[in-house]
């Protein structure tokens, strides 16, 4: 009797069903591992997201907190503290011992209150008249609150971070059904058609394989704690301006993690402002490097780019920046001017025309809201200004201060014409500063009145008060160039005057009056009216108000407006005993 062949089930029948009904079963086992992975890391970015909210949650509440601590330590007891501490010294020079002692025992009951008084730390009367405030301010709330929100930010990432390899997972579970599909349809086919559906189906499977191994190596963790509380300190640092201390900081953060890009933003900053551009470019460079190519980040690279010397790659630089967000009045700015120092004076026309376009729109539309326009709004007009006054400095004395050196700037640059470019770029932002802070639209060009040279001087006063004369003072030479106000000097202080004479004057044209005071505008010392004095003639007008102190020693200089048109300028210095 011969022996008949038994076939096992599994391996009986067709060998390509066989062989199909193998993969699919390695595609289902597949299917398994990235369904428990896809769950894995939607938990994962639940997690974050709740440790998110819970940062943020807390940093709002810890600042809250220590504002209110900071403002009743120094708004109250150091309030408390002062007076009773002029109560101890009237009594003393009184010679009341009695009441001095119990003065001087309420004065330390009310220090007990808040260590913002009773810590030597922050305020040591035989030092100082005042306490260190910033000090107290890193020590109760800003360290955490820094640490508080950098936590937010990291959980925030690390919820992007899972949510993206979730949605990888669900784009695979979705590719693996596909592949189960074309295999179930290979064994329902003959010929070349089930070979290149069994390919496809294969094709796929591999893909997925790849793509969960790329995922599982790609690394999803958080920042260390280390890394954080450095960071938080270089951030109190900062802000007591000890820069030094702040880049230690920051280079201890990196240290520990070296792709943490806020740090190194944070490092560029405190070396700005320690006045090292080097540091300040190569933090920048590092925080773009370290995946924070921002608005921020990139407008401070290109600034310092353009003081560096590199207008080209200032350009680049403020171009991506302003691709991220077109509504940034001072990037426009920061733009011309790069242009300009790169030898561009078109592009650099094109890039002031749409930042005061834009600066228009914004003061129209706050308008229209019955609202004021944004603070910085005159801030980026001012320091556009200020920008191009510093250039021409440069391009005149070769003292370069904020601007480029001037080596590095364009030859073409340094011509008549892109010169007066600059000057008029100046006069455009300045005429557009008044015309839309007083009237919500952009002035004349020009006006038909003038205004002679600046002269500056003291009233002179008679026995009962009255104003009777002026004393000039210093080198009276008036207004030089645009961007060197002429300067006379004071050996003493009182009450000033500026003097001019004016022609072609309207009454009732608007009239503005700036003084700026080391380069910054003193708003309290604007004077804005209607003319009223005629068309031809000399003024005086005083340049300080009512009880105001006498002048601190400081540049000042001194702008004349007529219908947002800038007609003169001129300066003096007040200078110490």
């Amino acid at each position: 009797m011969s022996e008949r062949s038994v076939n096992h089930p599994l391996l009986g029948g067709d060998p390509f069903r066989q062989w199909v009904t193998i993969l699919i079963s390695l595609t289902i086992l597949l299917v398994a591992l990235s369904s428990v992975l896809q769950a894995d890391a939607a938990n994962r970015a639940d997690r974050a997201a709740h440790d998110a909210q819970l940062y943020a949650i807390q940093a709002i509440g810890h600042r809250a907190r220590g504002e209110l601590q900071v403002d009743y330590a120094y708004a109250d007891v150091f309030r408390w503290w002062a007076d009773a501490d002029d109560l101890v010294a009237m009594a003393q020079s009184s010679g009341d011992a009695d009441a001095a002692s119990r003065y001087r025992a309420a004065r330390d009951r009310v220090a007990r209150l808040s260590a913002l008084v009773s810590s030597k730390r922050y305020f040591d009367p035989a030092r100082s008249a005042l306490p260190d405030v910033a000090a107290f301010e890193a020590d109760v709330y800003l360290v955490e609150t820094a640490a508080l929100i950098e936590r937010f930010s990291d959980a925030s990432a690390l919820n992007q971070a899972w949510l993206a390899k979730s949605s990888a997972y669900r784009a695979q579970l979705i590719l693996l059904a596909a592949a189960i599909s074309v295999y179930a349809l290979a064994m329902t086919v003959g010929g070349k058609v089930k070979w290149v559906l069994v390919g496809v189906g294969g094709a796929i499977g591999c893909a997925v394989i790849v793509w969960t191994i790329v995922l599982l190596l790609t690394r999803t963790a958080g920042l260390p704690e280390r890394a954080i509380l450095a960071y938080a300190q270089g951030i109190k640092r900062v802000y007591q301006r000890d820069y030094a201390g702040a880049i230690e900081a920051f280079d201890q953060a990196v240290l520990v993690a070296p792709g943490y890009a806020n740090a190194h933003y944070a490092r560029g900053n405190a070396a700005y402002g320690a006045g090292d551009w080097e540091g300040a470019l190569a933090g920048y460079q590092e925080a773009v490097e370290a995946g924070r190519a921002d608005v921020s980040v990139l407008w401070n690279l290109g600034w310092t780019r353009y003081v560096l010397g590199q207008p080209q790659d200032a350009v680049r630089a403020l171009e991506q920046a302003l691709a991220l967000d077109a509504n940034r009045i001072g990037l426009y700015f920061d733009l011309g001017i790069a242009y300009l120092a790169a030898g561009q004076p078109g592009e650099a026309q094109s890039a002031y025309d749409a930042g005061i376009e834009l600066a228009v729109d914004l003061a129209q539309a706050a308008q229209k809201a019955g609202q004021e326009p944004p603070e910085s709004l005159w801030l980026h007009l001012d320091a556009a200004a200020i920008d191009v006054e510093h250039f021409l400095r440069c391009l005149s004395t070769q003292v370069c201060i904020e601007s480029p050196p001037y080596s590095a700037i364009s030859f073409i640059t340094k011509d008549e014409f892109s010169m007066q470019s600059a000057q008029d770029f100046r006069l455009a932002l300045k005429n557009a500063a008044v015309a839309l802070e007083y009237s919500g639209q952009l002035g004349p060009e020009q006006v038909a009145a003038t205004v002679g040279p600046l002269k500056f001087a003291q009233g002179v006063y008679d026995d009962w008060g009255e104003l009777v004369d002026y004393a000039a003072f210093g080198d009276q030479g008036g207004a030089e160039v645009e961007v060197r106000v002429a300067q006379s000097s004071i050996t003493e202080t009182g009450e000033l005057f500026v003097l001019f004479d004016y022609s072609r004057m309207s009454n009732g044209q608007w009239v503005v009056l700036k003084v700026y005071v080391d380069d910054q505008e003193a708003p309290e010392l604007r004077l804005a009216q209607p003319w009223s004095m005629g068309s031809n003639g000399q003024a005086a007008l005083s340049l300080f108000p009512s009880g105001y102190s006498s002048p601190a020693p400081a540049r000042y200089r001194v702008e004349v407006y007529v219908d947002s048109c800038l007609v003169q300028t001129g300066g003096f210095t007040v200078e110490d005993r």
